[in-house]
């Protein structure tokens, strides 16, 4: 009888011991990546391998397989959070497939990599637009016109200062009451025939 009542109090003591251990070990996965490292890290993930399988999501993305380009970009950014291009083509991919709210959260997530990267922004601010947060919109835009600085920035630029009048002709007619709104000689936006 008494080792009957010896098992739960062992299975209790392994238990404890268990989660000690589990507690452990995501302390440690926790401080890993609290010091820039990856989970792609911890399963012996090199950047051929990050190159190749980003290889087989681009060419995905490019073949219209958006949900396969998905999964790839999705693992991607689960094993290396890191490198912005992963949520970016996450973010693309989903955009793609009008998913425009899991699509800013990636862009998002590009952006917070590199503050001043207009490129992200840009398109969050589409993605924004989709959704009808125009004056978030708006303020993506103005970001993406002030920050592009460089050549390769420069067509972000050109585009985001195309579509901003339209985003903000989208803001006056919802403060409007989704009334068009009023030109500055009084007659609506857009006109007869316009």
């Amino acid at each position: 009888m008494p080792t009957a009542m010896a098992e739960p109090n062992s299975e209790l003591g392994q238990a404890e011991h268990s989660d000690t251990q589990s507690e452990q070990a995501v302390g440690l996965l926790l401080q890993h990546l609290a010091d820039g490292g990856t989970l792609g890290d911890l399963r012996g993930l090199e950047d051929k391998h990050y190159e190749a399988l980003y290889s087989i999501g681009h060419n995905q993305y490019q073949l219209g397989q958006y949900d396969k380009a998905i999964e790839m970009f999705q693992f991607l950014v689960l094993m290396n959070p890191w490198d912005r291009r992963f949520p970016m083509a996450l973010g693309s991919a989903y955009q793609m497939t009008q998913r425009y709210d899991k699509a800013l959260g990636y862009y998002t997530m590009a952006v917070s990599l590199n503050m001043m990267d207009p490129i992200p922004m840009f398109h969050s601010a589409e993605c924004m637009a989709a959704l009808g947060h125009y004056e978030e919109a708006v303020e993506a835009l103005q970001f993406v016109i002030r920050n592009s600085t460089t050549a390769e920035h420069e067509p972000y630029k050109q585009r985001a200062q195309g579509i901003l009048p339209l985003v903000q002709q989208q803001v006056a007619t919802q403060r409007n009451g989704g009334q068009a709104a009023a030109t500055p000689s009084g007659a609506p936006a857009g006109g007869a025939g316009g």
